[in-house]
């Protein structure tokens, strides 16, 4: 989420809004960070976006969108300096049914704020997700078949499902989501908050422990980790082809699995992001994360 500087207006009216969406269109759907979104509201003042990051450079992707947008709308409305107040505000979010309460709450945004009455006004309001949820609209930077699954099988249930589900919360503010509270003793309890996670106890508690150790672990092995060059020598070695072979592009054969091996070696070896690894290849972010996949 991020909001204008001292509460000014980030959208003036419907062609800011859609140049913001067709900003985000372009820097989710890029290759270079990618994203799924699975619900957004654009309000006056600010935005909320819930995203699913596929590569640890969702800073960089959230600069793109800010910065783009902010240049824009300072040369059409001629002002200078920020758009936006601070950096955007990001919380941890666990899965269960966190991410479907924050569905919920970034969908209702707009009734809520008394910018839409009820919602049939909100399925005609085309500046959320909602709609793509209900069907009525595609939205193709917004995976909204991944939201609604989280609602049911069939897309006519988890449809129905969300609905109900919206309905039960309208006029109840969010209330629990960012902590967890565990029962210490019989009739006893206590609570392990902080705001930048959603989840229960046990998430948040693991959650800050992976936070703070493994940081200086990281910085460590990025040290002592050999370039590109030679993790790609070893894996040409030990597949017995040759660089200008792993380089060309096709699969089923001993270049692409030594193409896989490379991958996972590099990101999850040695702490190249996706997007080093795809420069190195010549490929996009997205190809790196599948061939990580691959086995």
């Amino acid at each position: 989420m991020a909001r204008g500087i001292d509460g000014e207006k980030a959208y003036r009216d419907d062609a800011d809004r859609e140049r913001f969406v067709r900003t985000l269109q372009k820097y989710l759907g890029d290759g270079e960070t990618p994203c799924r979104c699975y619900a957004w509201a654009l309000m006056d003042n600010h935005y909320h976006l819930l995203l699913r990051p596929l590569d640890p450079g969702l800073g960089i992707m959230m600069r793109k969108v800010n910065g783009s947008y902010a240049r824009y709308f300072n040369a059409r409305h001629g002002r200078r300096g920020y758009l936006f107040g601070d950096r955007y505000k990001s919380i941890a979010t666990q899965e269960l049914g966190y991410v479907r309460e924050i569905i919920r709450y970034i969908h209702l945004n707009p009734l809520r704020a008394n910018i839409v009455k009820s919602l049939d006004d909100l399925a005609k309001y085309p500046w959320t997700g909602h709609r793509a949820m209900l069907g009525l609209e595609r939205v193709d930077w917004h995976d909204s078949e991944s939201a609604l699954s989280r609602f049911g099988r069939t897309r006519q249930a988890a449809r129905g499902a969300y609905l109900s589900f919206l309905s039960d919360g309208i006029g109840c503010e969010l209330q629990g989501w960012r902590f967890g509270q565990e029962s210490k003793q019989e009739g006893d309890s206590y609570e392990v908050f902080d705001d930048r996670l959603a989840g229960d106890a046990d998430f948040v508690r693991k959650a800050l422990g992976r936070s703070v150790e493994p940081r200086n672990a990281r910085l460590e092995k990025i040290r002592r980790r050999p370039t590109l060059d030679k993790i790609m020598a070893n894996v040409c070695g030990e597949y017995r082809v040759e660089l200008e072979q792993v380089l060309k592009r096709g699969r089923g054969d001993s270049r692409s699995f030594a193409r896989a091996s490379f991958c996972r070696k590099a990101v999850q070896q040695h702490c190249f992001t996706l997007r080093e690894v795809a420069v190195y290849l010549g490929v996009n972010a997205s190809s790196v994360l599948k061939m990580c996949r691959r086995r």
